[in-house]
């Protein structure tokens, strides 16, 4: 994994904090989706799915 790709997670993970004013989990799982799919392309990898897609349902 790059070490660009980790600041850019870093980086959107903070702005999320500050415009939410929390960290939880639901607050900053897509950044984290976006750090795996950016992980599985430079790997060619199959991009992982959609993290909404594992949510139980409510």
């Amino acid at each position: 994994m790059s070490i660009h790709s980790i600041h850019l997670y870093h980086t959107e993970v903070e702005k999320l904090k500050a415009f939410g004013g929390t960290k939880k989990e639901t607050a900053i799982r897509n950044a984290f989706y976006n750090l795996l799919n950016d992980y599985a392309r430079q790997n060619a990898n199959i991009p992982f799915p959609n993290p909404r897609c594992f949510l139980p349902a409510t």
